[in-house]
Protein backbone atom coordinates (compact mmCIF):
# COMPACT_ATOMS: atom_id res chain seq x y z
CA UNK A 1 0.00 0.00 0.00
CA UNK A 2 1.37 3.45 -0.92
CA UNK A 3 2.72 5.99 1.53
CA UNK A 4 -0.20 8.20 0.62
CA UNK A 5 -2.77 5.65 1.81
CA UNK A 6 -0.87 5.01 5.04
CA UNK A 7 -0.66 8.72 5.67
CA UNK A 8 -4.33 9.28 4.92
CA UNK A 9 -5.21 6.79 7.64
CA UNK A 10 -3.54 9.10 10.17
CA UNK A 11 -5.73 12.11 9.44
CA UNK A 12 -8.15 11.67 12.37
CA UNK A 13 -5.15 11.65 14.71
CA UNK A 14 -3.69 14.72 13.02
CA UNK A 15 -6.97 16.58 13.40
CA UNK A 16 -6.89 16.02 17.15
CA UNK A 17 -3.19 16.37 17.77
CA UNK A 18 -1.99 19.02 15.37
CA UNK A 19 -4.85 21.49 15.08
CA UNK A 20 -6.08 21.19 18.68
CA UNK A 21 -2.53 21.29 20.05
CA UNK A 22 -2.84 18.16 22.17
CA UNK A 23 0.16 16.87 24.08
CA UNK A 24 0.52 13.88 21.77
CA UNK A 25 0.90 16.13 18.76
CA UNK A 26 3.35 18.41 20.57
CA UNK A 27 5.41 15.45 21.63
CA UNK A 28 5.50 14.06 18.10
CA UNK A 29 6.40 17.45 16.65
CA UNK A 30 9.55 17.58 18.77
CA UNK A 31 11.05 14.72 16.78
CA UNK A 32 10.03 15.62 13.23
CA UNK A 33 11.52 13.39 10.56
CA UNK A 34 13.41 15.62 8.14
CA UNK A 35 13.48 13.04 5.33
CA UNK A 36 11.77 14.28 2.14
CA UNK A 37 8.37 12.88 1.29
CA UNK A 38 7.95 12.33 -2.43
CA UNK A 39 4.54 11.78 -3.99
CA UNK A 40 5.19 12.22 -7.69
CA UNK A 41 2.68 10.17 -9.67
CA UNK A 42 2.52 9.36 -13.37
CA UNK A 43 0.18 11.31 -15.60
CA UNK A 44 -0.36 14.90 -16.65
CA UNK A 45 0.04 17.14 -13.60
CA UNK A 46 -2.80 19.53 -12.81
CA UNK A 47 -1.33 20.64 -9.45
CA UNK A 48 2.27 20.48 -8.28
CA UNK A 49 4.00 21.12 -4.99
CA UNK A 50 7.37 20.44 -3.43
CA UNK A 51 8.12 16.78 -4.09
CA UNK A 52 4.67 15.86 -5.33
CA UNK A 53 1.85 16.32 -7.80
CA UNK A 54 -1.74 15.42 -8.60
CA UNK A 55 -2.51 14.36 -12.13
CA UNK A 56 -5.49 15.11 -14.34
CA UNK A 57 -6.08 11.39 -14.61
CA UNK A 58 -6.17 10.98 -10.83
CA UNK A 59 -8.53 13.94 -10.41
CA UNK A 60 -10.88 12.50 -13.04
CA UNK A 61 -10.81 9.04 -11.46
CA UNK A 62 -11.62 10.32 -7.99
CA UNK A 63 -14.49 12.49 -9.19
CA UNK A 64 -15.95 9.59 -11.14
CA UNK A 65 -15.80 7.42 -8.00
CA UNK A 66 -18.48 9.65 -6.46
CA UNK A 67 -22.13 8.70 -6.62
CA UNK A 68 -23.91 10.27 -9.62
CA UNK A 69 -25.95 12.59 -7.41
CA UNK A 70 -22.71 13.94 -5.90
CA UNK A 71 -20.61 13.83 -9.06
CA UNK A 72 -22.81 16.38 -10.81
CA UNK A 73 -21.50 19.04 -8.40
CA UNK A 74 -18.02 18.69 -9.86
CA UNK A 75 -18.73 18.99 -13.57
CA UNK A 76 -18.39 22.80 -13.67
CA UNK A 77 -14.99 24.59 -13.60
CA UNK A 78 -15.74 25.84 -10.08
CA UNK A 79 -16.71 22.35 -8.91
CA UNK A 80 -13.60 20.74 -10.38
CA UNK A 81 -11.42 23.41 -8.75
CA UNK A 82 -13.09 22.82 -5.37
CA UNK A 83 -12.54 19.07 -5.63
CA UNK A 84 -8.91 19.59 -6.63
CA UNK A 85 -8.37 21.91 -3.64
CA UNK A 86 -9.68 19.19 -1.32
CA UNK A 87 -7.32 16.65 -2.85
CA UNK A 88 -4.35 19.01 -2.53
CA UNK A 89 -5.11 19.78 1.10
CA UNK A 90 -5.50 16.09 1.88
CA UNK A 91 -2.20 15.35 0.16
CA UNK A 92 -0.31 18.10 2.00
CA UNK A 93 -1.78 17.13 5.37
CA UNK A 94 -0.87 13.50 4.74
CA UNK A 95 2.71 14.48 3.78
CA UNK A 96 3.05 16.57 6.93
CA UNK A 97 1.65 13.76 9.08
CA UNK A 98 4.13 11.33 7.56
CA UNK A 99 6.99 13.82 8.05
CA UNK A 100 6.05 14.08 11.72
CA UNK A 101 6.10 10.30 12.16
CA UNK A 102 2.40 9.62 12.49
CA UNK A 103 2.66 6.79 9.98
CA UNK A 104 4.44 4.85 12.76
CA UNK A 105 1.78 5.57 15.39
CA UNK A 106 0.41 2.23 16.75
CA UNK A 107 -3.19 3.17 16.00
CA UNK A 108 -2.30 4.11 12.43
CA UNK A 109 -0.42 0.83 12.02
CA UNK A 110 -3.47 -1.11 13.26
CA UNK A 111 -5.72 0.84 10.91
CA UNK A 112 -3.32 0.10 8.07
CA UNK A 113 -3.53 -3.62 8.89
CA UNK A 114 -7.32 -3.53 8.82
CA UNK A 115 -7.39 -1.87 5.44
CA UNK A 116 -4.69 -4.21 4.16
CA UNK A 117 -6.70 -7.26 5.24
CA UNK A 118 -9.88 -5.85 3.67
CA UNK A 119 -8.17 -5.33 0.33
CA UNK A 120 -6.41 -8.73 0.54
CA UNK A 121 -9.63 -10.63 1.23
CA UNK A 122 -11.46 -8.73 -1.50
CA UNK A 123 -8.79 -9.44 -4.13
CA UNK A 124 -7.75 -12.97 -3.16
CA UNK A 125 -11.01 -14.45 -1.87
CA UNK A 126 -14.15 -12.51 -2.74
CA UNK A 127 -13.44 -12.22 -6.45
CA UNK A 128 -12.79 -15.95 -6.82
CA UNK A 129 -15.86 -16.77 -4.74
CA UNK A 130 -18.18 -14.62 -6.86
CA UNK A 131 -16.79 -16.07 -10.07
CA UNK A 132 -18.35 -19.48 -9.35
CA UNK A 133 -22.07 -19.44 -10.24
CA UNK A 134 -24.78 -21.39 -8.41
CA UNK A 135 -26.44 -23.99 -10.62
CA UNK A 136 -30.16 -24.67 -10.96
CA UNK A 137 -29.54 -28.19 -9.65
CA UNK A 138 -28.11 -26.75 -6.41
CA UNK A 139 -31.12 -24.47 -6.02
CA UNK A 140 -33.59 -27.31 -6.61
CA UNK A 141 -31.73 -29.58 -4.18
CA UNK A 142 -31.79 -26.88 -1.48
CA UNK A 143 -35.52 -26.30 -2.02
CA UNK A 144 -36.32 -30.00 -1.70
CA UNK A 145 -34.17 -30.43 1.41
CA UNK A 146 -35.67 -27.38 3.13
CA UNK A 147 -39.25 -27.70 1.91
CA UNK A 148 -40.62 -27.04 5.41
CA UNK A 149 -39.25 -23.50 5.19
CA UNK A 150 -41.24 -22.75 2.04
CA UNK A 151 -44.46 -24.70 2.55
CA UNK A 152 -46.08 -24.27 5.96
CA UNK A 153 -49.63 -24.89 7.22
CA UNK A 154 -51.61 -22.33 9.16
CA UNK A 155 -50.33 -22.07 12.73
CA UNK A 156 -51.67 -20.54 15.93
CA UNK A 157 -49.97 -19.60 19.14
CA UNK A 158 -52.01 -20.10 22.29
CA UNK A 159 -51.43 -20.08 26.02
CA UNK A 160 -53.39 -22.51 28.13
CA UNK A 161 -54.10 -22.96 31.83
CA UNK A 162 -54.61 -26.67 32.35
CA UNK A 163 -56.60 -28.25 35.18
CA UNK A 164 -55.85 -31.99 35.23
CA UNK A 165 -58.77 -34.42 35.70
CA UNK A 166 -57.62 -37.85 34.50
CA UNK A 167 -60.02 -39.84 36.68
CA UNK A 168 -63.80 -40.03 36.48
CA UNK A 169 -64.20 -39.50 40.20
CA UNK A 170 -63.77 -35.91 41.25
CA UNK A 171 -64.08 -34.63 37.68
CA UNK A 172 -67.03 -32.38 38.53
CA UNK A 173 -65.01 -30.66 41.22
CA UNK A 174 -62.11 -30.15 38.79
CA UNK A 175 -64.47 -28.66 36.22
CA UNK A 176 -65.82 -26.26 38.84
CA UNK A 177 -62.25 -25.22 39.64
CA UNK A 178 -61.54 -24.64 35.94
CA UNK A 179 -64.72 -22.57 35.56
CA UNK A 180 -63.70 -20.42 38.52
CA UNK A 181 -60.22 -19.86 37.06
CA UNK A 182 -61.77 -18.99 33.68
CA UNK A 183 -63.93 -16.33 35.32
CA UNK A 184 -60.86 -14.88 37.00
CA UNK A 185 -58.88 -14.92 33.73
CA UNK A 186 -61.62 -13.17 31.77
CA UNK A 187 -62.01 -10.55 34.52
CA UNK A 188 -58.29 -9.79 34.25
CA UNK A 189 -58.33 -9.82 30.43
CA UNK A 190 -58.74 -6.11 29.75
CA UNK A 191 -57.24 -4.59 32.89
CA UNK A 192 -54.17 -6.80 33.39
CA UNK A 193 -52.29 -7.96 30.30
CA UNK A 194 -49.95 -10.19 32.32
CA UNK A 195 -52.74 -11.53 34.54
CA UNK A 196 -53.24 -14.73 32.51
CA UNK A 197 -49.53 -15.55 32.74
CA UNK A 198 -49.46 -15.11 36.50
CA UNK A 199 -52.64 -17.14 36.92
CA UNK A 200 -51.16 -19.95 34.83
CA UNK A 201 -47.87 -20.01 36.72
CA UNK A 202 -49.78 -20.28 40.00
CA UNK A 203 -52.51 -22.77 39.06
CA UNK A 204 -51.76 -24.72 35.87
CA UNK A 205 -51.14 -28.48 36.12
CA UNK A 206 -49.10 -28.51 32.88
CA UNK A 207 -45.56 -28.55 34.25
CA UNK A 208 -44.05 -28.15 30.77
CA UNK A 209 -45.69 -24.82 29.96
CA UNK A 210 -46.57 -23.21 33.29
CA UNK A 211 -43.15 -21.56 33.65
CA UNK A 212 -43.80 -19.67 30.38
CA UNK A 213 -47.29 -18.61 31.39
CA UNK A 214 -48.87 -21.48 29.45
CA UNK A 215 -47.35 -20.40 26.11
CA UNK A 216 -47.36 -23.34 23.66
CA UNK A 217 -45.61 -21.39 20.86
CA UNK A 218 -46.73 -21.59 17.24
CA UNK A 219 -48.19 -24.99 16.30
CA UNK A 220 -50.09 -26.39 13.34
CA UNK A 221 -53.50 -27.93 13.85
CA UNK A 222 -52.01 -31.42 13.89
CA UNK A 223 -49.22 -30.42 16.27
CA UNK A 224 -51.64 -28.74 18.67
CA UNK A 225 -53.98 -31.75 18.59
CA UNK A 226 -51.09 -34.02 19.54
CA UNK A 227 -49.95 -31.61 22.24
CA UNK A 228 -53.26 -30.77 23.94
CA UNK A 229 -56.05 -32.70 22.22
CA UNK A 230 -58.35 -32.29 19.22
CA UNK A 231 -60.95 -30.17 21.10
CA UNK A 232 -58.24 -27.62 21.94
CA UNK A 233 -57.04 -27.53 18.31
CA UNK A 234 -60.60 -27.04 17.06
CA UNK A 235 -61.27 -24.17 19.46
CA UNK A 236 -57.95 -22.49 18.67
CA UNK A 237 -58.22 -22.74 14.87
CA UNK A 238 -61.96 -22.44 14.30
CA UNK A 239 -63.38 -20.33 17.13
CA UNK A 240 -60.71 -18.08 18.67
CA UNK A 241 -60.40 -15.06 16.35
CA UNK A 242 -59.04 -12.05 18.26
CA UNK A 243 -55.42 -11.95 19.40
CA UNK A 244 -55.30 -11.51 23.17
CA UNK A 245 -58.77 -13.00 23.64
CA UNK A 246 -59.44 -15.53 26.42
CA UNK A 247 -61.83 -18.19 25.13
CA UNK A 248 -65.28 -17.81 26.66
CA UNK A 249 -65.62 -21.40 27.82
CA UNK A 250 -63.56 -24.22 29.28
CA UNK A 251 -62.39 -26.81 26.72
CA UNK A 252 -62.70 -30.38 27.94
CA UNK A 253 -60.39 -33.26 26.93
CA UNK A 254 -59.99 -36.75 28.44
CA UNK A 255 -56.99 -35.46 30.42
CA UNK A 256 -58.74 -32.47 31.95
CA UNK A 257 -59.87 -28.90 31.30
CA UNK A 258 -58.17 -26.13 29.32
CA UNK A 259 -58.53 -22.36 29.56
CA UNK A 260 -57.24 -20.86 26.30
CA UNK A 261 -55.86 -17.48 25.25
CA UNK A 262 -54.97 -16.63 21.64
CA UNK A 263 -51.50 -15.08 21.34
CA UNK A 264 -51.03 -15.05 17.57
CA UNK A 265 -51.91 -16.55 14.21
CA UNK A 266 -49.88 -17.26 11.06
CA UNK A 267 -51.32 -17.69 7.60
CA UNK A 268 -50.21 -20.71 5.61
CA UNK A 269 -47.12 -20.29 3.40
CA UNK A 270 -46.83 -21.86 -0.02
CA UNK A 271 -43.69 -20.62 -1.74
CA UNK A 272 -42.97 -22.25 -5.09
CA UNK A 273 -39.46 -22.92 -6.32
CA UNK A 274 -39.85 -20.16 -8.89
CA UNK A 275 -40.70 -17.58 -6.22
CA UNK A 276 -38.02 -18.83 -3.85
CA UNK A 277 -35.20 -19.08 -6.42
CA UNK A 278 -33.38 -15.79 -5.76
CA UNK A 279 -33.64 -16.07 -1.97
CA UNK A 280 -32.26 -19.60 -2.15
CA UNK A 281 -29.45 -18.42 -4.40
CA UNK A 282 -28.49 -15.80 -1.80
CA UNK A 283 -28.67 -18.36 1.00
CA UNK A 284 -26.44 -20.85 -0.85
CA UNK A 285 -23.96 -18.08 -1.70
CA UNK A 286 -23.86 -17.01 1.95
CA UNK A 287 -23.26 -20.55 3.21
CA UNK A 288 -20.73 -21.32 0.51
CA UNK A 289 -18.82 -18.13 1.23
CA UNK A 290 -18.64 -18.98 4.94
CA UNK A 291 -17.35 -22.49 4.32
CA UNK A 292 -14.74 -21.36 1.80
CA UNK A 293 -13.64 -18.45 3.95
CA UNK A 294 -13.15 -20.83 6.86
CA UNK A 295 -10.94 -23.04 4.73
CA UNK A 296 -9.15 -20.00 3.26
CA UNK A 297 -8.16 -18.78 6.73
CA UNK A 298 -7.38 -22.29 8.01
CA UNK A 299 -4.87 -22.78 5.19
CA UNK A 300 -3.15 -19.49 6.04
CA UNK A 301 -3.03 -20.36 9.75
CA UNK A 302 -1.55 -23.77 8.96
CA UNK A 303 1.07 -22.27 6.68
CA UNK A 304 2.00 -19.78 9.42
CA UNK A 305 2.38 -22.55 12.04
CA UNK A 306 -0.18 -20.95 14.34
CA UNK A 307 -0.01 -22.03 17.99
CA UNK A 308 -2.14 -20.72 20.85
CA UNK A 309 -1.05 -20.77 24.48
CA UNK A 310 -4.34 -21.87 26.05
CA UNK A 311 -3.13 -21.34 29.64
CA UNK A 312 -2.16 -17.72 29.00
CA UNK A 313 -5.36 -17.12 27.09
CA UNK A 314 -7.48 -18.47 29.93
CA UNK A 315 -5.55 -16.41 32.47
CA UNK A 316 -6.19 -13.14 30.59
CA UNK A 317 -8.49 -10.93 32.67
CA UNK A 318 -10.92 -8.69 30.79
CA UNK A 319 -12.68 -5.87 32.63
CA UNK A 320 -16.41 -6.28 31.96
CA UNK A 321 -17.38 -2.68 32.71
CA UNK A 322 -16.67 0.62 31.03
CA UNK A 323 -17.45 1.92 27.56
CA UNK A 324 -16.48 -0.18 24.58
CA UNK A 325 -13.70 1.06 22.34
CA UNK A 326 -14.74 0.35 18.78
CA UNK A 327 -11.90 0.65 16.27
CA UNK A 328 -12.64 1.89 12.79
CA UNK A 329 -11.90 -0.23 9.77
CA UNK A 330 -13.19 -3.57 8.58
CA UNK A 331 -12.01 -6.94 9.85
CA UNK A 332 -13.71 -10.10 8.54
CA UNK A 333 -15.85 -11.72 11.25
CA UNK A 334 -14.85 -14.98 12.89
CA UNK A 335 -16.19 -17.59 10.47
CA UNK A 336 -17.67 -19.87 13.13
CA UNK A 337 -19.80 -17.00 14.41
CA UNK A 338 -21.56 -16.56 11.07
CA UNK A 339 -25.22 -15.79 11.51
CA UNK A 340 -27.45 -17.58 9.02
CA UNK A 341 -30.20 -15.25 7.82
CA UNK A 342 -33.62 -16.86 7.39
CA UNK A 343 -34.72 -17.28 3.82
CA UNK A 344 -38.22 -16.06 4.52
CA UNK A 345 -38.73 -14.23 7.83
CA UNK A 346 -42.20 -15.14 9.03
CA UNK A 347 -42.53 -12.68 11.87
CA UNK A 348 -42.50 -15.24 14.67
CA UNK A 349 -40.50 -14.75 17.84
CA UNK A 350 -39.86 -18.42 18.48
Amino acid sequence: MSNKVVALLALPIIGLAWFAGLKTGERKASSIDERPVSNLRPGTPVATFDGGSISVEELKAQIEEQAPIVRVRYTSPEGKRAFLERMVRMELLAREAQRRGYDRDPEVVRQHQRNLVAVFVQKEFEAAHKAQPISEDEIKKFYDEHLAEFVKPERVRIAHLFVAAPETSGRAERRARAESLLATARAKESADIAGFQRLTREHSDDAESKSTGGDLRFLSREELARRAGEPVAQAAFDELKVTGEVFDRVVETPEGFHILKLLGRENPLEMTLEKARESIRSRIAFDRRGERYEQFVADIEKKAGLKVDAARLDALAIAPGGPARVPSGAIPPAPKERARPPVFPDGTNE
